[in-house]
C-alpha cells in the first residue's frame, strides 16, 4: 500500500504535509497550550513507515481541521517568531488547499480498510483462505470507495468552505 501511494507525487506531498502538522503544533508547549484551549485535543505524530500512526492522524486532522486551522491563525497572531509564524501560516495555507483535503477525505474513507486488512493479515495463524478472504473484501471496499469518489470530491470541498 505504502508504494502504491508514494507513486502519486501529490500523495507524497500529503503525506509530507501530514507529518508536518503534528511535529509542529506538539514540538513547543507554548503550541501545545494554544492547541488545547482550541482544539482541546494533542495531533497523533508517529513514525513515517507506520499506517496505524498516519491513519489515526488523518482521522484527527479530519475532524478538527477548521478548528485546527483557528488554531494556526491564533499561533500567528500570538507569536513573534517568525519561523514560528511562517509555519503557522504555511500549516493554515495547506489546511485550506483543495489537494490536500481531497487526499484527507480520500484516505479518510481508505486507512480503515487498510488498518482492517493489515491487522488481520498480522494475525500468527492464518489459513490461506482468510488471506484470500481479507484481500477480497478489501477489494471489494476500495471499489466501494471508487465507486463513491464524486461524494468524497463534495466532502473535500466543504472542508474549505467550513
Amino acid at each position: 500500500m505504502s508504494k502504491a501511494a508514494s507513486a502519486n507525487l501529490q500523495v507524497c506531498v500529503f503525506f509530507g504535509n501530514l507529518q508536518d502538522i503534528p511535529g509542529f503544533s506538539n514540538n513547543s508547549s507554548q503550541r501545545v497550550e494554544v492547541l488545547h484551549k482550541i482544539v482541546k485535543r494533542r495531533i497523533p505524530h508517529g513514525a513515517t513507515i507506520r499506517w496505524n500512526f498516519n491513519i489515526r492522524t488523518i482521522d484527527v486532522l479530519y475532524e478538527i481541521r477548521a478548528s485546527l486551522n483557528k488554531c494556526m491563525h491564533e499561533i500567528e497572531e500570538q507569536f513573534t517568531n517568525n519561523t514560528v509564524c511562517s509555519a503557522a501560516a504555511s500549516i493554515r495555507r495547506t489546511l485550506n488547499d483543495p489537494i490536500f483535503n481531497f487526499w484527507l477525505t480520500f484516505f479518510h474513507h481508505v486507512m480503515p480498510h487498510v488498518d482492517i486488512l493489515f491487522n488481520q493479515l498480522q494475525q500468527r495463524k492464518i489459513e490461506p483462505t482468510l488471506v484470500k478472504d481479507a484481500i477480497d473484501n478489501f477489494e471489494r471496499s476500495i471499489t466501494q470507495v471508487r465507486n463513491n469518489i464524486d461524494t468524497i470530491i463534495i466532502e473535500a470541498s466543504d472542508l474549505i468552505s467550513d
